[in-house]
């Protein structure tokens, strides 16, 4: 072990501090090549040592307690907390890198200093007799010693936005009893009309459904016509030393078969790795998935962090909990089986550091990498072209409200934690963090840069996952419809029209659909859909059925074709035919969804990965030639920045 006289001799050499005291335990040319490169991405020399590999986390962090004259634990035990900051405040504890403990020879400090942090520790206790006072640790031991410590303040913090989430924008309870004794009115009136004026009835509840199924299909052609030219995005590239720190929060669960898979293509972005700050977040009772991730021999910018078992046991509380670790100025969040293009996070930091303090997030197109395995898949992927390459860049242009995905949104991180990041009783907590956005002044964007996806690829998969998505999207229109008038007030009368047509008329427009259906093949079967009739009543709720039914269709399939046209997608035309009934299957978890809203309402049902026949890597190559060579060059996990299109050509 390096002992102080190392690190003189080190600095005699003119070697910084963080790697003096290395002088007689890594070769000179390793260390003075690190050295070099440091300063030229502006980091630690340390940092470079460990992201290349030359040396592990643990030996790093044994010879730095060895130069200061500190003792090394690897692990921190802890008998009695004693730290109020890790209590109180664990996301700052930990970001200072130091943690009070109690051991049985009275207090002492546990400490993982990281970059810059290095010289300072060094400066303040190299020979002086309080460095045995000191246990020097890896960053992960730190980070686990200070999530027990501050349980129960990180536990509040995840179910409540940070502590800046309003009561009134949680989506627990759902119902506010206004809204229930609303809902309960609204129901007996429209039942005792049905009872006195069954026709009557009919007519004026289809016609209320008809105005939000309208706005969805005028939302659409909008879209479709914006499409057709899209707008470019050009920013000045920056240099490894120019880039921010990036959070990348990445929730897991039962994923102990996709953890490799997952590293793989974290450790394949185009980012400088010591600019990294990537957080694996499993639950504490996830045995299988926390073995995986600790059998793996993780580069130093991965932490795993547990979230304790305790309720609600869904994504957005796992996030939260992540954020209070958070270290990076912008943030993203994968999931399992991602796929993002290794260029992803170089174009979004790029993008947010050029644009004005209101752009709070980009969102990332996301596309399915098994497109072709199933029926399901082949029309998620025009689902999802059309809503990622067409609807959200429509929705961005004018600066309206975006329903996030929820994956690859990129955050400035401040931002997200001045709103209350996401609520952890919403199951779409990205659809409605984007709302929340907008009402607090911000906008967000689309990201000219895919991440790919595993479809669930049979039926039960996907019912449970669409049940979940509009699930969501019903307990956000919940959410922010308690108090109209301040959301109207919030967002201007335009914008909150068009929340109106994206949640609202959306869920409902799959409710009503089949309704219009039925009334249409009824009316088609007796054969008097277009025969006179003296009931205009009638005639009005037949030809209104029929109008909103066309008009739907045209809406779909010209956003559809729109997005064809971007992707060079053409060979997915042929499954347009079959839209209206995919369109039709959509009411099966449309209404489970609306049923959980009243038994189970923030119930996570999660999506099963690895369950597709075809290998994530070669489908994914397959899947990004098919859909063509757009104007942010695709490559694939592992691809050189130099097979990417010129940066010229966004």
């Amino acid at each position: 072990m390096p002992a102080s006289g190392a690190v003189r001799r080190g600095l005699a050499a003119g070697l910084p501090s963080d790697v003096a005291f290395l002088a007689g335990a890594l070769p000179r040319n390793v260390i003075e090549a690190a050295v070099l490169e440091a300063s030229r991405v502006n980091a630690s020399a340390h940092e470079i040592l460990l992201a290349r590999g030359e040396l592990r986390t643990n030996d790093y962090y044994r010879a730095l307690a060895g130069a200061v004259g500190a003792r090394f634990a690897r692990f921190v035990r802890i008998e009695t907390p004693v730290d109020p900051l890790a209590a109180e405040n664990p996301g700052a504890a930990a970001r200072i890198g130091v943690l009070k403990i109690a051991g049985r020879d009275g207090l002492a400090i546990a400490a993982a200093p990281r970059g810059a942090q290095v010289a300072s520790f060094i400066g303040v206790l190299q020979g002086r007799a309080s460095a045995r006072r000191v246990f020097v640790t890896p960053p992960q031991a730190l980070s686990d010693a200070i999530a027990a410590c501050g349980r129960a303040t990180l536990l509040d913090r995840s179910r409540d936005g940070l502590g800046r989430l309003p009561a009134e924008l949680s989506a627990s309870p759902l119902l506010s009893p206004v809204q229930m004794s609303g809902v309960i009115a609204m129901i007996a009136a429209v039942s005792a009309m049905a009872a006195l004026h069954p026709t009557t009835a009919a007519l004026v509840t289809m016609g209320v459904l008809a105005l939000f199924f309208l706005a969805t299909v005028t939302l659409r052609v909008a879209a479709a016509v914006l499409g057709l030219r899209p707008r470019r995005h050009d920013c000045r590239r920056l240099a490894d030393r120019e880039l921010p720190l990036y959070t990348v929060l990445v929730p897991l669960y039962r994923e102990a078969g996709q953890v490799a898979s997952l590293v793989g293509a974290l450790n394949r972005l185009d980012y400088p790795p010591h600019r990294l700050d990537i957080k694996l977040i499993a639950e504490a009772d996830d045995h299988d998935t926390l073995a995986a991730l600790r059998r793996l021999e993780l580069p130093p910018q991965f932490e795993i962090l547990a979230v304790p078992a305790a309720r609600p046991r869904t994504k957005p509380k796992a996030l939260c909990y992540a954020l209070a670790f958070a270290r990076g100025e912008l943030l993203t969040i994968y999931d399992a089986e991602d796929l993002p293009e290794p260029d992803q996070l170089r174009r979004s930091a790029e993008r947010l550091l050029a644009a004005p303090d209101d752009l709070a997030c980009l969102q990332a197109r996301l596309a399915w990498f098994n497109w072709p395995e199933s029926w399901f898949t082949r029309q998620m992927a025009l689902e999802y072209a059309s809503l990622f390459n067409v609807i959200l860049p429509a929705l961005a242009r004018f600066g309206l409200p975006l329903p996030l995905g929820g994956t690859s949104n990129h955050f400035r991180t401040r931002v997200l934690k001045e709103v209350g990041a996401w609520d952890a009783y919403n199951v779409t907590e990205d659809a409605d963090l984007g709302l929340r956005l907008a009402r607090a002044g911000y906008r967000c964007d689309v990201l000219d840069s895919t991440t790919w996806e595993e479809a669930p690829v049979r039926f039960r998969p996907w019912l449970l996952q669409r049940s979940r998505w509009l699930k969501g999207w019903i307990q956000t229109y919940i959410v922010h419809m308690r108090a109209p008038l301040d959301l109207l007030g919030d967002l201007g009368m335009a914008r909150f029209l068009v929340m109106q047509a994206v949640f609202g008329g959306v869920v409902l427009s799959v409710v009503v659909q089949p309704v219009f259906v039925a009334i249409i093949a009824a009316q088609i079967a007796s054969g008097g859909i277009f025969a006179g009739s003296g009931d205009l009543a009638r005639t009005a709720l037949n030809w209104l059925g029929l109008t909103n039914l066309l008009l739907g269709y045209i809406g779909g399939f010209a956003v559809a074709m729109v997005a064809l046209r971007g992707r060079s997608m053409w060979w997915l035309v042929p499954e347009l035919a079959l839209l209206p009934v995919y369109w039709l299957t959509i009411s099966l978890p449309a209404a489970r969804a609306v049923w959980q809203i009243f038994r189970d309402p923030c119930r996570w049902e999660k999506t099963e990965h690895g369950l597709t026949g075809l290998r994530n890597d070669l489908a994914m190559t397959s899947a990004r030639d098919s859909y063509g060579r757009r104007d942010s060059a695709s490559v694939a996990p592992g691809a050189s920045r130099r097979q990417t299109a010129p940066r010229s050509s966004r």
